[in-house]
């Protein structure tokens, strides 16, 4: 907008045109949380306990006051510190295997003295367009022989999203996946309004087009009378899929078993009314966690289960971060299993992006004293530290296990596989620009190729022990 007074500071004009475009955008003015329903969703949906650090921390903290409405279930609450949790389960039923081998005896199967394999698990942050990385990173990868075989996969936001089509592991899949970061317009993902007006709208962007678009992923042409051919194949693949989300009222870290919902329409036998009804319930349960793991406040339209409404996971983890190499190390204590593998996709830069969406200084700053550019540069401060921090800290739980990371650095500037130098650039579109999407894709599948090795690996705190 034009005419701001001394300092940045609306004047009286601003706010008339803001009145003005609210009276021409009714349906906006009255957008909302955008609800579904999951009948099913108190028996897949867990709150992460805290872990144990963060208990210390807390330890002079009162305890929370008692949850007492009767449609909250005690499974939505987070257990207590013996109990076990979604993470942690995922971690025992995926436990390392001994390689077999055939004995001469009978053609017999016995276990073989070699060690186990450490269980890989697969962490997919968020970053909303900046997925077309990873999009672009994991095909590239899944088609190489650098394939990995994570059995455990958890998403967050646009993370959320990936992890969905990660868990079936087949070259359609990972096909599907890259044309969901095609978009040909912003409007086919979000439907965008001035950011001055998401005091009225409550977000920048309203996702209905998002959420057909899940829908047509999960079930033909989004119809679950015509079958759920990814709903299906989600019922029976080996790998667990676990997405995150935030109970806007408690704050509560919430995670979502995808697998379980899957397996609630595979249940119901095929072709039948009771099965049409069962897929769309897993439709509608699959796409709202994958929506309340994305509706990051302010940009995007929040998502209201049954009474509740989320908000995306990012809020409080970018990735599940150390609650996964917390439940991975308690997992292979009680199994005596080696550490469990991590790889960490972050769908994004790690660096704090300036003017123009490069990294480096934001200027405007100094001179742009509205509310909408303060908050929007404190988000972007917060996220940066919220996605360093937390990857840096899966250290604390993992001292020793391997940790491989991919991101998005050096977007900006990067060599094709041709040796041309390229640059992506983020251009006006605020959330989906479909040519930087697509300059994503290509710098992710480049940086999957990279020699030695795709992936940045971690340093350990802890030396491992020598060998014997």
């Amino acid at each position: 907008m034009t005419g701001r007074g001394q300092g940045g500071m609306m004047t009286l004009r601003d706010w008339a045109l803001v009145a003005a475009l609210a009276v021409m955008l009714p349906g906006c003015a009255t957008r909302g949380p955008i609800s579904l329903t999951c009948p099913i969703f108190d028996s897949v949906v867990t709150a992460l306990p805290p872990s144990p650090l963060e208990r210390d921390i807390q330890s002079d903290a009162p305890p929370p006051v008692e949850v007492t409405d009767a449609i909250v279930s005690h499974s939505l609450r987070a257990p207590p510190p013996t109990a076990s949790d979604p993470l942690t389960e995922a971690f025992r039923r995926a436990r390392p295997q001994r390689e077999a081998t055939i004995t001469p005896e009978n053609g017999l199967v016995a276990r073989a003295a070699t060690p186990p394999k450490p269980v890989q698990a697969l962490l997919l942050s968020g970053g909303g367009q900046w997925g077309a990385f990873g999009a672009g990173f994991l095909s590239q990868l899944q088609s190489s022989p650098r394939a990995i075989d994570p059995q455990i996969i958890t998403g967050v936001s646009t993370g959320g999203l990936q992890s969905i089509f990660v868990a079936l592991n087949t070259p359609e899949a990972y096909q599907a996946l890259v044309r969901s970061y095609s978009p040909a317009s912003q409007s086919d993902l979000v439907n965008a309004n001035p950011a001055a007006l998401a005091a009225i709208t409550g977000s920048m962007a309203g996702i209905s087009p998002l959420r057909s678009a899940i829908e047509g992923a999960l079930c033909t042409g989004g119809d679950p009378a015509r079958g759920c051919p990814m709903i299906d194949a989600l019922a029976v693949t080996p790998r667990q899929v676990l997405i995150g989300f935030v109970e806007a009222e408690s704050g509560r870290f919430m995670v979502a078993d995808i697998n379980s919902m899957a397996r609630h329409a595979a249940a119901t036998a095929p072709r039948t009314p009771a099965r049409t009804e069962a897929n769309r319930v897993a439709r509608d349960c699959i796409t709202g966690a994958a929506l309340a793991s994305a509706g990051m406040p302010l940009f995007f339209q929040p998502v209201r289960i049954g009474n509740k409404v989320y908000y995306d996971g990012g809020v409080r983890q970018s990735v599940f971060l150390a609650s996964v190499a917390e439940a991975a190390a308690r997992a292979a204590a009680v199994d005596s299993a080696p550490p469990a593998t991590l790889y960490v996709i972050r769908n994004g830069p790690t660096q704090l992006l300036g003017k123009g969406g490069v990294p480096g200084n934001d200027e405007d700053v100094n001179t742009d004293f509205t509310a909408i550019t303060a908050a929007l540069r404190t988000q972007s401060i917060i996220v940066n530290q919220v996605e360093v921090g937390s990857i840096a800290s899966l250290r604390l739980f993992h001292p020793q296990g391997a940790i491989h990371l991919a991101t998005a650095d050096g977007y900006n500037r990067w060599t094709a596989t041709d040796g041309t130098p390229q640059q992506c650039i983020k251009g006006k579109e605020r959330f989906f620009n479909p040519a930087f999407m697509a300059c994503l894709r290509a710098f992710g599948k480049a940086k999957a190729q990279r020699n030695p090795s795709p992936w940045i690996d971690l340093r350990a705190i802890i030396p491992p022990p020598p060998a014997p």
